[in-house]
């Protein structure tokens, strides 16, 4: 009977043991797994991270250092490489120095497309700050062939119903309008410079 225990003794020490090993291997596997997983859980973040970032590049376009802050945004296009929006800037405001409203338009990085004073092209008074909110913009639209040089200048379309034209065109525009050539100086494409 004596030694039936001490082999059962023996044995159970040589299960303890096994167990003990076994219990090793699962904290071992356990840490790799945590491991595994907090590194997992980093690149997840970094990954979620960068791409959160990239998205808001390509979906939100913020307004030019040049342009004011209530500016007006109209998308144009995107880019082949990043996929960055590409489009044109719009602000206009009281000229303070001449009796005309000063717009600037420029690209989404700020690149100065038009930069000028304007007035209505019917009508013969400066339209006030409150009144220079721009009707929904159409970039295939809202370029004309200008009346003092072949060049493309914008026409804006406000709100209320009035089209901004550039000071300097405005009397070339205001004959083609009225002899019923407005539609031949359309350009159904921004300038060259904008695209």
């Amino acid at each position: 009977m004596i030694s039936v225990h001490r082999i059962s003794t023996t044995r159970t020490a040589y299960h303890i043991e096994q167990e003990a090993k076994l219990n090793e291997k699962r904290v071992a596997s356990a840490r790799s797994a945590r491991k595994f997983l907090a590194i997992a859980a980093v690149v997840f973040a970094a990954v979620i991270g960068a791409a959160s970032l990239h998205a808001h590049r390509v979906l939100a376009a913020h307004v030019p250092n040049n342009m004011p802050e209530n500016s007006k945004w109209i998308l144009t296009g995107r880019s082949r490489t990043n996929y960055d929006k590409l489009g044109l800037w719009f602000a206009c405001w009281q000229s303070t120095a001449i009796k005309a409203d000063h717009c600037r338009i420029t690209d989404e990085s700020g690149n100065v497309h038009f930069d000028g004073d304007m007035l209505p092209l019917s009508g013969r008074s400066v339209v006030a700050d409150k009144d220079l909110q721009f009707a929904e913009l159409d970039p295939e639209r809202l370029w004309v062939r200008g009346a003092s040089s072949d060049m493309p200048v914008p026409v804006l379309p406000l709100a209320n119903g009035t089209q901004l034209v550039p000071v300097a065109d405005r009397p070339g525009l205001q004959k083609r309008l009225a002899s019923g050539q407005w539609s031949e100086g359309l350009r159904p494409a921004l300038p060259a410079e904008a695209r």
